[in-house]
């Protein structure tokens, strides 16, 4: 019986796993270090590569910007549950629940928006170059 079970759950696992190991060979979504890596070391004059970089600096840029908020309010708000010590760094849990309206955290969420639609973009760029160029060592 237990051998049963674990034979059948072992079955489950290998075509499970082969499902998903076709499936990522459909449309792999690229790590950011492959997109790093892909964008400095092989295509670093694509408009996608160049748009990538630009938008990962800018979001950076408004980061910062966006604890500087999280000072101000915290300075004004000291008895703001947010502002306790444990919560402060909280970039995200500020921008969507404590001052959603603040325009930094909405230039920020629209950046966090375009990185994404950049980097599925880079992927089908990336699955491309891959396809067309197998023996490269990136691609392997």
């Amino acid at each position: 019986m237990v051998k049963k079970l674990f034979l059948s759950l072992g079955l489950l696992c290998l075509f499970f796993g082969s499902i998903s190991a076709q499936d990522s060979h459909k449309s792999p979504i690229k790590s950011e270090r492959d997109i790093n890596t892909y964008c400095t070391k092989i295509s670093s004059s694509s408009p996608l590569c160049q748009r990538w970089f630009e938008i990962r600096q800018k979001r950076l840029e408004v980061k910062s910007l966006i604890y500087k908020d999280i000072k101000d309010f915290c300075s004004k708000n000291p008895k703001e549950k947010f502002c306790q010590k444990s919560f402060r760094s909280n970039l995200f849990l500020f921008c969507t629940k404590i001052l959603p309206q603040n325009p930094n955290c909405q230039l920020w969420q629209e950046l966090k928006q375009a990185e994404l639609e950049t980097k599925g973009l880079l992927s089908e760029e990336i699955s491309q170059f891959c396809r067309k160029y197998p023996e490269n060592s990136f691609c392997k």
